[in-house]
């Protein structure tokens, strides 16, 4: 009886130091899952589709594999996906360009999913500096992306680090709340303590000027992330672009890149 009390306490200890979350995580049994993506520049683009498994198991994605895409612009551009390997389509003469409105359709299953998106328009990356911290002793480096945000509110912008050709899975998004027409100064700062920029290391960045549903996307996305769902899928329901019962999103985006070596 003894035993059963203490261990009956410290259930109640256990529960009294965790935080309640409410997070909307749906079972994606047997949903689609489409990641489509659109830059500013000639292509090729490329279309996923996948069918999810259960959430509770590995969260894998097994490829689908008759699915017709097809892929147009406001402005008369049509383009009809080919496939170039199981769960994988690409685009053969589409062009992205900055302000037009693109429009996907997707037909798999005797179903059509479509999505919209505007690209906006493209603010100039400038340069890459290196700011650096001392952690535990040891010598951080972190990368500030260097842009001047325009004078016109509602500007967001999504970050996509690479450290020695490794991808930083972390979900580095900015709007411009708070530095309306300023220059950025906010460096790259991953949750993961694993990942830390050191000497000798090289980093490539490519900067995303992105619209506001897709930066809501990657937000939802950077939360479940943080509650520790594997940042290479997608773990719930994030609000997509897409009609229908799927997953993703059709994302439409300028892309820049900057590169640096950590020399000191």
């Amino acid at each position: 009886m003894k035993f059963k009390i203490v261990f009956f306490i410290s259930i109640i200890f256990s529960f009294g130091c965790l935080k309640v979350l409410n997070i909307n995580i749906t079972n994606p049994n047997a949903k689609i899952v489409i990641d489509a993506v659109i830059t500013d520049g000639a292509g090729p683009f490329y279309v996923n589709i996948s069918r999810a498994t259960s959430i509770n198991e590995t969260m894998a994605y097994s490829p689908k594999d008759s699915a017709r895409i097809y892929i147009g612009d406001n402005l008369g551009q049509r383009d009809t996906l080919i496939k170039v390997k199981e769960g994988v389509y690409q685009t053969r003469t589409l062009r992205g360009i900055t302000g037009r409105t693109y429009f996907i359709e997707v037909h798999i299953d005797n179903n059509i999913y479509t999505a919209s998106n505007k690209m906006p328009s493209k603010i100039n990356f400038d340069k890459i500096d290196i700011d650096s911290l001392s952690i535990n002793g040891l010598g951080v480096y972190t990368i500030i992306p260097r842009f001047t945000d325009p004078p016109t509110k509602g500007n967001f912008y999504r970050f996509v680090q690479k450290i020695n050709d490794s991808l930083d899975n972390s979900y580095y998004l900015l709007n411009d709340n708070l530095n309306n027409g300023l220059e950025n100064n906010t460096p790259l700062i991953s949750i993961n303590s694993a990942i830390r920029v050191k000497r000798n290391d090289s980093v490539r960045v490519e900067m995303q000027c992105i619209n506001k549903e897709e930066y809501a996307y990657f937000s939802t996305l950077s939360q479940q992330t943080n509650f520790g769902i594997n940042a290479n899928t997608a773990p719930s329901n994030p609000k997509t672009n897409f009609n229908g019962n799927v997953l993703g999103f059709f994302s439409c985006h300028s892309s820049e890149y900057k590169s640096i070596r950590i020399l000191k």
